[in-house]
């Protein structure tokens, strides 16, 4: 989650910031030791050296409380500018903190801005492959419903052809057998009109 990702940054950042921290520590025991070897030659004073946290503050006082050949002034001196650099890097520190959250806080939102689309175009494709399959579906219905249509009006077709053709012929044969049935009816009237002759006309 978005909590949880900007906890992770925060460690990383902390984690990164005690690193530093450390080397730059021991950077600075390096520069004390100089800078004693320093004030120990008039008007000598260090270029500007950056602050990191308060705790070197406390090392600096303490380093110099220590060394009794350190003058007073120099002291003093020393130790205000120590503070005025370190709410200086201090406010650094703040200020490029707070840019580094805002950086990330935009890469999370436009990472899961673009994983919404992403799933939003997924879910769209998805509603679009299931219209097509949907569309499909119906026009393969549609094109079955016509085939069976064609068959079922092409089956009556022949049905009533069929029908046409028996009725035809029944009434042929009929027809066939009537002209048979008065044939014979007529030659067994003439056999009897011949018989009906008298023997004179014969």
């Amino acid at each position: 989650t978005f909590a949880n990702d900007e906890k992770k940054f925060l460690q990383h950042i902390q984690s990164q910031q005690k690193k530093e921290l450390n080397s730059f520590l021991e950077s600075q025991k390096r520069e004390y030791k100089l800078r004693k070897e320093q004030l120990k030659e008039p008007h000598s004073y260090p270029h500007y050296i950056p602050f990191h946290i308060a705790i070197y503050c406390t090392f600096s006082l303490q380093e110099l409380n220590e060394n009794q050949s350190t003058p007073k002034k120099e002291k003093q001196e020393w130790l205000s500018k120590q503070k005025e650099n370190f709410q200086h890097f201090q406010a650094e520190e703040e200020a490029n903190l707070l840019r580094r959250q805002r950086q990330f806080k935009r890469r999370i939102l436009i990472a899961r801005h673009n994983v919404e689309q992403d799933l939003m175009r997924e879910e769209l494709n998805k509603r679009q492959t299931q219209k097509d399959l949907e569309h499909a579906m119906l026009l393969r219905h549609h094109e079955s419903m016509q085939e069976l249509e064609f068959r079922h009006l092409s089956n009556i077709q022949k049905m009533r052809a069929e029908q046409i053709r028996l009725q035809h012929q029944t009434e042929l044969t009929n027809q066939l057998e009537y002209n048979k049935r008065r044939e014979r009816e007529l030659r067994r009237k003439h056999v009897m009109e011949v018989r009906q002759q008298p023997k004179s006309l014969k």
